[in-house]
């Protein structure tokens, strides 16, 4: 065996052993990695599988009913009641006929509680709080149109309309609402008409349709490494390759669906409440989301914005920070969220 050919193989041998030995430290130091250190799946596939959903024609896709147990990233339980529900406690239930008091919150992943348990989300920990049902409607992936459709959905098919809607939105459910297709998913989307200010529905799209990886996914989505650490470095490198971009206005789109809303609501004696969510770390007040504030308050809607907290506790407190957050909110944020909430809502005389 010649030298060069000698240099190669020792060269290719340390590159994989420092590759293994970063690749370990990345599972072991992890607070989202619980399995086994030498599992071999792929994560992107995982990840996208972590919550069962259906499809839905007019929202595209809704948590699917059942008891699932994530058990690939986060050892956690899930529960699924009827109309797409996550369930707080074990045995509790929550129906669109019930007569009972109740609050309803809508949102994403951050609302739904990514990566806890039913009773480590918000919206338990707020049911705990203040002794009044609060039904999770949160829905993993959603933009804020699909967000607007869902509580526009609850509104017109509650029994007994909820006492308070609290509607939950971070930075990327701006972008979200410019999509056509999300992840390889259909969705629905509000286009502007061009003749108006009005907004109009576009849905004649949403079928069911199968998210695929990309092939950097496809390749690279076994190590745990390159799912956590290179999307952050280069993110298009790992974005999926079926989004689909139809417009870059989703604050308008934002600004003149919650004022439509807020209408919606005060017909139905139901008080609104816009929350503000996000991780400090990857989610700035953009200029999108300022226009989105800017109008709620302008159109006396009221809004907690927790974004200012949030960074002030990454930036002054990062252990604090660590025990809140993964990517989502782990129990202890969550149940910070709960405790702003029940303040804002005692403030402002919501209930």
């Amino acid at each position: 065996m010649s030298n060069k050919i000698k240099i190669f193989v020792v060269n290719l041998f340390c590159i994989f052993l420092l590759f293994s030995i970063l690749e370990m430290v990345s599972r072991s130091t992890s607070q989202v990695y619980q399995g086994n250190l030498f599992s071999w799946v792929n994560f992107f596939k995982e990840f996208r599988n972590a919550y069962p959903s259906e499809f839905n024609k007019e929202l595209g896709w809704i948590p699917k009913k059942g008891l699932w147990f994530s058990n690939i990233f986060w050892n956690i339980d899930v529960t699924i009641l009827e109309g797409g529900f996550r369930s707080n406690f074990p045995g509790r239930n929550y129906e669109i006929r019930s007569d009972r008091d109740q609050i309803v919150a809508v949102g994403d992943s951050f609302t739904f509680g990514g990566e806890v348990s039913d009773d480590q989300t918000w919206p338990a920990f707020l049911e705990k709080i203040i002794g009044m049902d609060v039904v999770n409607a949160g829905v993993s992936v959603y933009g804020i149109d699909q967000i607007y459709l869902r509580s526009k959905k609850i509104l017109k098919e509650f029994k007994r309309p909820p006492k308070l809607m609290i509607v939950s939105f971070i930075n990327d459910n701006i972008r979200r609402s410019e999509l056509r297709v999300i992840y390889g998913k259909n969705k629905p989307f509000f286009e502007k008409d061009k003749s108006s200010e009005e907004f109009t529905l576009r849905d004649e799209h949403v079928f069911p349709m199968e998210g695929k990886q990309s092939r950097l996914q496809s390749i690279l989505g076994f190590s745990y490494l390159f799912f956590r650490v290179l999307p952050r470095i280069q993110p298009k490198l790992f974005k999926s390759e079926e989004d689909i971009v139809v417009h870059n206005y989703g604050d308008k789109v934002a600004c003149f669906l919650f004022k439509d809303l807020k209408k919606i609501a005060q017909e139905k004696n139901v008080k609104l409440l816009l929350l503000v969510q996000g991780n400090p770390a990857v989610d700035e007040e953009g200029d999108k989301m300022s226009v989105i504030i800017r109008c709620a308050v302008d159109n006396n809607i009221k809004i907690l914005n927790l974004l200012p907290k949030l960074r002030e506790i990454y930036k002054d407190n990062p252990a604090l920070y660590k025990r809140m957050f993964v990517s989502h909110m782990l129990p202890i944020g969550n149940r910070f969220v709960a405790e702003e909430i029940r303040w804002f809502i005692q403030e402002q005389q919501l209930l």
